[in-house]
């Protein structure tokens, strides 16, 4: 091999070692050889997870899963904060292959942010499952940080139980206050959407609304609104129609500012207090969340 007659020259280059190993794996040499060759070039360079992980690549790739487990044991626990990261990116080397997620699985659970990983990525019985062995070990989830719980209750809404979620979160006021996008979502997919809408309205922010004090009546409003159809414009006509306490004609003039490219975002919050004012609480609920969870 080329990869010799350099280490001849060059016999201290841990990258020559790697090399000739990764070849002689892919040409099916004996595992003596090529497990020799990674040995030396991770003595040559010890403090490098992405070796171990690279090494692990190459055995699962040949059909050497336990040695490649082997590889990314070592790589995890050399790689500190990085090893979610890594974790992941394993992910993406056997996400195809069933028995290997499993092995996957287990690799991650010594480390909670790995678990977490795992989660994100899980199919929904593999989530149930580490879900239900998460909680049995800590039933207050007081390993995880605020940080974590947000990444946790995520995953849950997405790959779990949303009624068991909802349950859940109900059950714990302060974990509302870190889940309670998930809790507004679960109860909307179950079409409690007063509840849903309540939820958004407790917990998230209102937004700043600029304040318009007409002195013009409606009429004069609307037709100026016609002629230059700008936020500005229809938001003078929404105050003035709220004044008057034309709730209806106020709906259609936000509707129709909605509908503007780029409108902001704030138009959907005040489009969702007056369907709740009119008590109907699936369009409460869908103008909020147009608003608070775009992303849904």
């Amino acid at each position: 091999m080329v990869t010799s007659e350099a280490l001849r020259i060059a016999p201290l280059e841990w990258s020559l070692y790697y090399k000739r190993g990764a070849a002689e794996a892919a040409l099916f040499y004996s595992h003596s050889a090529t497990q020799r060759d990674f040995a030396v070039a991770r003595y040559l360079l010890p403090y490098w997870p992405n070796l171990y992980f690279q090494e692990g690549r190459i055995w699962i790739a040949v059909g050497e899963p336990d040695l490649g487990f082997e590889a990314w044991t070592e790589a995890l626990q050399r790689s500190g904060q990085n090893a979610p990261g890594l974790y992941g990116q394993m992910f993406n080397v056997i996400k195809s292959d069933a028995s290997l997620l499993d092995r996957w699985r287990e690799l991650g659970r010594a480390n909670k942010e790995c678990l977490l990983v795992f989660l994100q990525n899980a199919g929904p019985f593999e989530f149930q499952v580490e879900l239900q062995r998460l909680l049995s070990e800590d039933r207050q989830l007081q390993s995880l940080t605020l940080d974590e719980l947000k990444i946790l209750f995520s995953a849950w809404y997405q790959k779990g139980d949303k009624l068991a979620l909802a349950e859940t979160l109900r059950g714990r006021p302060e974990w509302q206050k870190i889940g309670w996008r998930e809790l507004a979502r679960s109860y909307a997919d179950y079409q409690d959407y007063r509840q849903a809408y309540e939820i958004v309205r407790q917990f998230a922010p209102p937004p700043e609304v600029p304040q318009k004090t007409p002195q013009e009546s409606t009429a004069v409003l609307q037709s100026r609104f016609k002629l230059n159809p700008t936020v500005d414009a229809g938001l003078a006509l929404y105050f003035a129609q709220m004044r008057e306490g034309q709730i209806n004609d106020a709906l259609m003039t936000l509707g129709q500012l909605t509908a503007f490219p780029g409108s902001p975002k704030y138009l959907s919050y005040l489009e969702a207090e007056l369907w709740a004012q009119k008590g109907q609480w699936k369009e409460a609920w869908q103008a909020l969340a147009r608003f608070e969870l775009p992303n849904r």
